[in-house]
């Protein structure tokens, strides 16, 4: 009896912490977990929860099913272990990643998240386009800016744990790989033991940038520690274990200046301008 009660005091107590996850606001995220996150595509707002709320709470958790890299290619123990890396010399790029899950213990994913950042300055022209069939069979084709970033800018990512780098070969103590965050709805129904291919392509990329490619696994029903609680239990693991993998994007084209002529021609206009009002007064 005393067992059942204690049970049952523990599940409430699962439960009723997923009431207090606020909504993040925009900016830097408030912690590594326990708050629930907009996604920049729909109205889904997802609790990131990892077996605890806050950085009291951090454990390795939730990164055994998730993994991240280059799609069609066949699960396995050295594909999970890659890490993805791909150079654009050009400001447009196109390619493809997947996002796996393996049914590690304990999960019944039925959504993925994903997260795109983007470090480095950022061009005014910086856009993204996805594209990916989701559990209804329907083509999803969507392209986002700068503006859909509303997170961060911050060197780490959202996990059961601190010190969760953007891409495994982060140095997250270099300020200048802090990222602006977007987490994409993908909708993907149920997907333990399956994957979705994503389409992008990349504008405005350039020579200080770096875009890297996460997932989360949401569950209607909790993970392993806290069954029951609706939420994010599950990612891919970076700079935490073993077992990294990531997928990430470095430009290195050269932004394009102004042309000369350009200048002189505003200069000239300024000019006439200044001197129309001189003739006027």
């Amino acid at each position: 009896m005393k067992k059942l009660l204690f049970l049952s005091l523990f599940f409430l107590l699962a439960v009723g912490s997923r009431a207090w996850a606020a909504l993040a606001p925009p900016g830097v995220l408030p912690d590594i977990n326990g708050y629930e996150i907009t996604c920049a595509n729909d109205s889904f707002t997802p609790t990131m929860y990892f077996s605890g709320l806050g950085s009291e709470f951090p454990n390795t958790k939730g990164m055994n099913a998730e993994w991240v890299g280059p799609t069609g290619l066949p699960i396995s123990a050295s594909s999970k272990t890659t890490l993805t890396s791909r150079t654009a010399s050009a400001s447009t790029y196109t390619d493809s990643v997947g996002l796996y899950d393996t049914g590690g213990g304990g999960s019944s994913v039925n959504d993925f998240i994903l997260l795109v950042s983007v470090s480095g300055q950022t061009a005014s022209n910086f856009g993204i386009n996805l594209q990916w069939v989701d559990h209804s069979d329907t083509t999803q084709n969507h392209t986002y800016n700068i503006s859909d970033f509303i997170y961060g800018a911050q060197e780490w990512r959202p996990g059961p744990t601190t010190d969760m780098n953007l891409y495994p070969t982060q140095d997250m103590s270099d300020k200048s790989t802090a990222a602006k965050l977007m987490f994409i709805d993908l909708q993907a129904g149920v997907c333990s033991t399956g994957y979705v291919p994503v389409t992008f392509t990349l504008t405005g990329l350039y020579n200080n940038n770096a875009v890297a490619f996460n997932m989360y696994g949401y569950s209607p029903t909790g993970g392993n520690v806290y069954p029951g609680v609706p939420s994010i239990d599950w990612t891919n693991p970076v700079g935490v274990t073993s077992a990294d993998n990531g997928y990430v994007v470095f430009g290195t084209a050269a932004p394009v200046p102004i042309p000369a002529a350009a200048w002189l021609l505003g200069s000239g206009l300024m000019g006439l301008v200044g001197l129309r009002r001189r003739t006027r007064s």
